[in-house]
């Protein structure tokens, strides 16, 4: 019983600390952090990084890959913001070091969670493992992952100040340049290639 009720509970997108507080006595005490932070200190009660992948994995499929900006969850647009580690950007440099991205060990001062979502979305996309071709990789692949953020942020922002979400689908990652140039959100090259070295 507890295990079902722990998957449907991943499945609905509901916060790991309101998770774990159904899932024992006192449920009544729920609280949701305003911050990630609180519920990522190793050794915590509500520390578990793979079941926040799990989270995500489980809504990406459960939406079948789609998935609409109006409608994502605050939980999403929060976690899915969480800062990559320094470097991130060679997980990306070619399909070897991509695969490697999924086995990638999580810990409070490395946080893949973000690089993972995207990665693992962008080859189910572009029917990468499907069609035996290879993960998401170079500097098309890394260019997404920085609009993916620079999009997660506009929304964020959007919810924050109560306006409206424009509808988009923020896995259609061919569509990010239309859509950051209606938002007038345009990145040159030469200042991707320098933000790159800066990190």
């Amino acid at each position: 019983m507890v295990g079902l009720l722990r998957e449907l509970l991943t499945d609905m997108a509901v916060p790991l600390p309101v998770q774990y507080e159904l899932l024992h006595p006192g449920y009544a005490s729920l609280h949701y952090p305003a911050d990630r932070k609180q519920y990522r200190i190793y050794g915590g009660p509500y520390y578990d990084p793979y079941q926040e992948i799990r989270q995500s994995v489980a809504y990406l499929r459960r939406n079948n890959f789609v998935i609409r900006a109006e409608h994502l969850p605050m939980i999403f647009v929060h976690t899915w913001q969480s800062e990559p580690p320094p470097g991130w950007y060679h997980y990306l440099t070619t399909p070897d070091d991509t695969d490697a991205i999924f086995r990638l060990r999580e810990t409070p001062r490395h946080d893949h969670l973000s690089l993972k979502v995207f990665a693992y979305a962008y080859a189910v996309r572009h029917d990468m493992w499907a069609g035996g071709r290879a993960t998401p990789s170079g500097a098309d692949a890394i260019r997404r992952f920085r609009q993916f953020r620079q999009l997660l942020e506009m929304i964020a922002a959007r919810r924050e100040a109560g306006e409206r979400v424009k509808s988009f689908d923020l896995m259609d990652f061919d569509g990010y340049d239309k859509l950051l140039k209606q938002y007038g959100w345009v990145q040159r090259p030469d200042e991707m290639n320098t933000r790159l070295c800066d990190e």
